[in-house]
Formats: structure tokens, C-alpha cells, sequence
């Protein structure tokens, strides 16, 4: 599987395959973006009582890492990929109902392939994509599931806009699998966002900020960090560049 998935990611990203822009759009043009992610963060296995009452904290280490490649046509659709791996090294940890069952201890590595094809237009946007990873992904409230399907939707113009996410995370598990992100861009230089992720891979609500500075029109460093309660955390960063087309 892990084979098979870095091929893909390969056949992909070799594909002419762009995201948010700091300056002006030209309708005229196209432009392929590329962003380079990674980080480290920590999530809570809890087993609770009847009542609710924390009867166990088990803590996870995640350290994850993802290269998105983007292209925008000049009629704004979008196409993509987003691939990585997310490595999870865990305590035998007690979940379920009042803890009776039993995760054991282990260290893994979760490789993923994410393709999306979207439309972003000036005032709002959408996308879609599968997921393959080697592995299912751990919800809310300790559960285990399988799932392949991302999705986002925008609200708002480059300056001020509300993005919902579905497993669309950059590196993938760094916010919470549904996440909801609020951006400032007065700046064209700078531009704040404050995002709260849930449904897992944390036991609660991740609330984050993060801020991304652009050197040129096109090259780009964000920083991004979040907690959670039971000691929950993310760092993560990334490095974007992007290049114009004319298709």
C-alpha cells in the first residue's frame, strides 16, 4: 500500500497541477503553487465513567509532514494533491466505555495520497477529493474509522473569509478533521487566521492561530499553533511557492 500510494503521489504532483494569492488575481492567467508542511503535536486518549468523569488521560505523539502541489486554471477551477505521512507513537491506552477495553502501545507511520478538484471564484469557493491512506484515522471520542472523502467551503474574498474543512489539514491531522478557519488579509504582506478544529484526531476542541508572511509575491512562510485541554498541542509550519502560467 505504502508503495503504491507514493507512486501515485508522484504521478500527481508530476501532473501541471494554486491556492490563496497575496496579491491581485488575473483572470488571464494560471498559476501552480507548491507548500511544504510539517510539525509536531500531541493528543489525548481519554477514558471516561458513566457520568463523564475522566477515569484515564493517554498521551500520543504525532509528527507529521505533507507536500501539497496546486494549479488554477484561469477560469478558477482548481486542481490538486495533497500527500504526506503522519507518524503516531502511543501508550497502551485504556478506551471505551468506562475503559474496559485496551489500545496497545505502539509507534506507526500512516502514509496518505489526497487528489481534489475544486472551483475557488472571487467571493466563494468548494472543492472535493479522495483520501487513500495505509491506516484509519482516530475520531472523537477514541473511535477508530476509516474515511475518504475531504471537502472545503469558502465564504469571503481574499481579504476576510471563512474556510470549513473536512480532512483538508496541511500537514493532515495538525488542526482536527473538521475544521473551521477565520483569515484577516489587510496586509498584503501578512496575513492573520484563527482556526478550531474538532471531531479527532484530539478528545476536544483545538483553537488555534497562525500567521503567514509573504518575502515576495510569490514565496511564503506560516506558523501555526493550537491547544486543546488534558494537554493537547500543535506546532506546525510551512513554506509555500508559487509560480503564474498562461493556463
Amino acid at each position: 500500500m505504502t508503495g503504491r500510494l507514493a507512486l501515485l503521489g508522484i504521478v500527481l504532483a508530476a501532473m501541471p497541477l494554486a491556492v490563496d494569492l497575496p496579491a491581485g488575481r488575473d483572470s488571464a492567467t494560471g498559476r501552480t503553487q507548491v507548500e511544504v508542511a510539517g510539525g509536531h503535536g500531541q493528543f489525548a486518549l481519554v477514558s471516561r465513567g458513566c457520568n463523564g468523569q475522566v477515569l484515564n488521560v493517554t498521551h500520543s505523539q504525532l509528527s507529521s509532514g505533507a507536500l501539497v502541489v496546486e494549479h488554477r486554471f484561469p477560469e478558477d477551477v482548481v486542481i490538486g494533491v495533497r500527500a504526506g505521512s503522519v507518524h503516531t507513537t502511543r501508550n497502551e491506552a485504556s478506551i471505551g466505555f468506562l475503559g474496559l477495553d485496551t489500545l496497545p502501545a505502539g509507534s506507526y507511520a500512516n502514509p496518505y495520497v489526497n487528489p481534489w478538484l475544486g472551483y475557488e471564484g472571487h467571493e466563494a469557493g468548494f472543492g472535493v477529493g479522495w483520501i487513500a491512506a495505509d491506516r484509519p484515522f482516530v475520531f472523537g471520542r477514541n473511535t477508530i474509522r476509516e474515511t475518504h472523502t475531504s471537502w472545503h467551503a469558502r465564504v469571503g474574498e481574499e481579504r476576510h473569509r471563512l474556510t470549513l474543512k473536512w480532512m483538508e489539514d496541511v500537514p493532515l491531522e495538525s488542526e482536527g478533521h473538521l475544521s473551521a478557519d477565520f483569515a484577516v488579509h489587510e496586509n498584503p504582506r501578512f496575513e492573520t487566521g484563527i482556526f478550531v478544529g474538532l471531531l479527532g484526531p484530539y478528545d476536544g476542541t483545538m483553537l488555534g492561530l497562525r500567521g503567514r508572511v509573504w518575502f515576495t509575491p510569490d514565496a511564503a512562510l506560516q506558523i501555526k499553533g493550537s491547544l486543546a485541554g488534558h494537554g493537547e498541542y500543535g506546532v506546525y509550519g510551512s513554506l509555500t511557492t508559487g509560480f503564474r502560467t498562461p493556463y
